[in-house]
């Protein structure tokens, strides 16, 4: 992806920011959950850009199409991982927005503007990729986790919310 350029116009925002957060802080403390599935937030989603083909750049590398019987949101998957694309909420009632510059669909989700206004590029084994700062990070979870109901999610953020902000006042220098 990043060899195409797609990388340039996403933010990875969930759990798989946590281990680049610890690479780059070089700080052990940082916890790491990884889930299987990976999150990219569009930061533009409906500007005028070049076309960049994601859907092809993920099918070679093993992904194919996972599409939702109960709207036009697609997701991407192979064994190992699942791939779904997020966008910041819009001026409009859809939950699901089609964006041509990168020829896929994204699902809209409350408080994404966070990691959208307050995100860095990060470098991450030789890649530039773009993730929310660590507090925007923790302000996200904050703010979602009474909107997950019970369910695993609300648990492994609570875990994350509280470990990660520990992480964060016992070092400034984030």
């Amino acid at each position: 992806m990043d060899k195409v350029g797609a990388l340039k116009r996403l933010i990875l925002v969930g759990s798989w920011c946590l281990p680049i957060y610890r690479e780059y802080y070089k700080n052990d403390l940082f916890p790491i959950l990884r889930t299987m599935d990976l999150d990219f937030l569009i930061e533009k989603p409906k500007e005028k850009l070049p076309v960049v083909d994601v859907p092809k750049a993920l099918s070679s590398l093993g992904f194919e199409p996972l599409f939702d019987v109960n709207s036009p949101l697609v997701k991407f998957e192979r064994t190992d991982l699942e791939i779904e694309f997020l966008c910041p909420r819009l001026r409009t009632k859809d939950v699901i927005v089609s964006v041509a510059h990168l020829n896929l669909t994204a699902q809209i989700l409350s408080y994404m503007e966070i990691a959208q206004k307050y995100s860095k590029v990060l470098e991450y084994k030789g890649i530039s990729l773009k993730v929310p700062e660590p507090e925007a990070f923790v302000l996200h979870k904050v703010l979602v986790y009474p909107l997950r109901g019970d369910s695993p999610k609300k648990q492994k953020d609570l875990f994350t919310v509280t470990n990660l902000f520990e992480v964060i006042v016992g070092n400034q220098e984030l």
